[in-house]
């Protein structure tokens, strides 16, 4: 056999980044630093659905070191999809980067700026929200229910916000053709990815023009479209900048801060780091959805003896 030698395919290539990892020395979002950089810590929401009647920063403000907060209205207000890849009719509209309608625990409400990180969490902890709790939807079934409100009123007049069928062949005939018609419900809970990296991200838009990310994501091209999309800038104006990853999962591969500390960058005219500790990644977030599935299976006799022989 003919012999080949090339000089990249077929020997060992190390990474890149391995050695700086091994021994400790790789950077990731959280271990950077921008001059004149500032922390931020979001405002979130403690009820699985409320209605937000009033925002009092004046405490907040009262904090050594506070620099400013933004609130719903100073926010973008176009609904958006955090996900985004690739974009699909799939990834509906559903949150906003700021909200005054909390649909889960953790949902941002404000987002606050100060000197250090213990400062803004102090402010953030300031700020006082007061809130309309409202009964929560908590799974699939109630949310199917005649009387349930719709979570998603600019999508759909109910919790149906899409419909889609996908057929082969003709039902009614395999089922006559059947010996055995096998139907049951699934349940599938909501699942969260857990990184060991700080969830974390540096933004400047201290200009309001030219914005540059620093972030933990697995798709910068679409967080670049989304954040262009959201802040009314050209993509060309929009920098991502990819530190090295401490895993992902898919997890990263949408906005989880990004837009907020955008938001408060432009606000205080300054960069901002916005990281998030593990149990507040992990409230408002859910990677893989919950589902309810009703399955039918529909087989003739000798298949399964067949089956069963088999697996034997």
């Amino acid at each position: 056999m003919e012999q080949h030698h090339f000089d990249i395919v077929n020997h060992a290539t190390p990474r890149l980044e391995s050695m700086n990892k091994a021994l400790g020395r790789g950077k990731y979002t959280d271990d950077l630093e921008l001059p004149n950089m500032a922390c931020a810590a979001l405002v979130r929401c403690p009820y699985s659905h409320a209605k937000v009647l009033s925002i009092d920063v004046s405490e907040a403000e009262k904090v050594p070191g506070f620099l400013g907060c933004a609130l719903p209205e100073e926010a973008p207000q176009a609904y958006f999809n955090c996900s985004g890849n690739p974009p699909s009719p799939l990834l509906m509209a559903d949150e906003k980067v700021l909200t005054t309608e909390p649909l889960t625990i953790g949902d941002r409400v404000a987002v606050v700026a100060a000197e250090t990180e213990e400062a803004a969490r102090a402010a953030a902890e300031a700020v006082k929200v007061e809130y309309e709790n409202l009964a929560p939807i908590l799974d699939v079934k109630a949310a199917l229910a005649d009387n349930a409100p719709a979570m998603q009123p600019h999508l759909s007049d109910t919790n149906v916000v899409q419909r889609r069928e996908v057929s082969q062949g003709d039902i009614a005939v395999g089922e006559e053709k059947s010996d055995i018609i096998l139907e049951d419900h699934f349940v599938t809970p909501p699942m969260q990815h857990t990184m060991i990296e700080l969830t974390c991200c540096i933004c400047d838009f201290s200009d309001g023009e030219h914005m540059t990310i620093y972030s933990c994501s697995q798709t910068v091209f679409q967080e670049r479209r989304i954040l262009a999309e959201l802040f009314g800038l050209k993509e060309v104006d929009v920098h991502i900048i990819k530190p090295l990853v401490g895993a992902g999962f898919g997890a990263r591969q949408q906005l989880h801060a990004q837009h907020a500390a955008a938001l408060i960058s432009r606000k205080i005219k300054r960069p901002v780091k916005l990281p998030i500790r593990a149990r507040r990644t992990s409230t408002p977030s859910c990677a893989t959805p919950p589902t309810l599935i009703f399955a039918s299976a529909r087989t003739k006799t000798a298949s399964c003896s067949s089956l069963i022989r088999r697996s034997a």
